[in-house]
């Protein structure tokens, strides 16, 4: 669990820092966890942990830290097909852009799914980290959160073990969609948070760069320049075939 012991260091150092500045003061700990593709990952990506960090805040809770867990190879394979980026590259682009961005400090990657031999649903990752912070930090009573958008939440059940929440924050055309669909099947503890959207996407990403414009408005300046390096969507019929790699 060499993946999951990176999540942990990183959790451990936030917990050092909410004792150290007494910022507790016996209100509830909330930990986020988000999976996707992060093909690649985009301004929007990081700005769902910002807004579902205010929301619990605001109920009284202290978020400790957030992790991003990008989706294994297979998976994106799948949905991609040739422009699917690999784990290795997916990750060191997480790093950037918590690196540009002020949520890196609150915010880390998590390689744990990504690692495994198969592709591992959304609820059992989530399952998996909760575990973990469980067995390896006894003494805080932290609640997990799984975090996504909205048009996860509107095609997919939102069916976790009882003691894991959910926050979903509004996606143009799914918002609705996902709130009844929260109301029908999810038993978890569970907020939907509306915002207003704007319009990036790592489609979008893809297809300006595949009409070779500027991506600088959608994503991070050191991730876009990264792409350039790589030549990601310049020569669509080579972008990474699993099955050489």
């Amino acid at each position: 669990l060499s993946q999951m012991e990176e999540c942990l260091g990183f959790l451990q150092q936030k917990l050092v820092e909410i004792n150290t500045y007494n910022q507790q003061n016996e209100r509830p700990l909330a930990v986020f966890v988000s999976t996707g593709s992060f093909n690649p990952i985009h301004k929007s990506h990081l700005k769902i942990f910002e807004v579902a960090k205010a929301c619990l805040e605001s109920l009284n809770y202290l978020v400790v830290a957030g992790f991003i867990s990008p989706s294994h190879n297979t998976h994106v394979q799948y949905k991609m097909r040739k422009h699917a980026l690999d784990i290795s590259e997916r990750l060191k682009m997480i790093d950037l852009a918590l690196s540009e961005s002020a949520s890196g400090l609150w915010v880390s990657k998590s390689s744990w799914e990504g690692s495994q031999e198969h592709f591992i649903n959304f609820t059992d990752v989530t399952q998996q980290h909760k575990q973990m912070i469980k067995k390896n930090f006894p003494c805080y009573n932290i609640k997990v959160f799984y975090l996504c958008g909205a048009d996860l939440a509107a095609r997919c059940r939102m069916h976790f073990v009882p003691d894991i929440g959910v926050v979903v924050v509004g996606r143009r055309d799914y918002t609705q969609i996902a709130d009844n669909n929260l109301k029908k099947s999810c038993a978890n503890l569970h907020y939907l948070v509306e915002i207003e959207e704007d319009e990036i996407s790592s489609t979008a990403i893809r297809d300006l760069l595949a009409k070779n414009e500027s991506i600088d408005h959608l994503t991070f300046s050191s991730v876009s320049a990264h792409l350039k390096e790589i030549g990601y969507m310049n020569t669509p019929s080579e972008i990474l075939d699993l099955s050489r790699t």
